[in-house]
């Protein structure tokens, strides 16, 4: 008998514990391409999700799908589209912020100051950062994420390296708050 567990909170909680898809695999006593398919389309056998729960620390139902989510239509069933509709707003909302954080840097406030613009614009990318680390295994990306931010810090500032420089550092602390409010909420959500 198969069921429907979240693939996603599956991927999230075998990464929080540090396992490989193989390594994983090898824990539960089913080969790699299975895991592959409970990772993507969410679909597992009954005997399995009991495997997996007690590998990951949790409950056998604490995988499956809530009942709200279970019936959907193809396209959200895959979980393609609105991925990547969130990681672009997401992107959007990281741009967006590091913006309007330079330009209230760039305006001369003091930097001890915090001003509702900077603290909107950090709050804003936040936000982004936040949906991002929820929808990718972002903590383990933190290179790329560095690389990113450095991006979004050259093109969105004025040309002045003191802002470059503090809006980088603003949205790396951004990343990293993001990061530590995923973990707690699955932990929260998993205790």
């Amino acid at each position: 008998m198969t069921v429907q567990v979240n693939g996603q909170l599956i991927k999230e909680l075998r990464i929080n514990h540090s396992y490989s898809q193989e390594k994983l695999a090898d824990i539960v006593g089913v080969n790699l391409r299975t895991i592959q398919r409970i990772e993507t389309n969410g679909v597992a056998a009954l005997s399995t999700r009991g495997a997996l729960a007690k590998a990951l620390g949790v409950k056998p139902e604490d995988l499956d799908v809530p009942s709200s989510l279970a019936v959907s239509s193809p396209v959200e069933s895959t979980g393609q589209w609105p991925r990547r509709a969130l990681s672009a707003l997401s992107v959007f909302l990281v741009v967006v912020g590091a913006t309007v954080l330079a330009i209230d840097i760039k305006s001369g406030t003091p930097i001890a100051v915090v001003t509702p613009p900077s603290a909107g614009g950090l709050l804003i990318a936040l936000m982004g950062l936040v949906t991002l680390a929820r929808l990718t295994a972002f903590p383990r990306w933190r290179t790329y994420a560095l690389l990113g931010i450095l991006v979004v810090s050259l093109l969105a500032s004025p040309p002045a390296w003191t802002i470059r420089t503090l809006v980088a550092i603003s949205l790396w602390a951004a990343f990293e708050l993001g990061v530590l409010a995923t973990k707690l909420r699955l932990r929260v959500r998993h205790s």
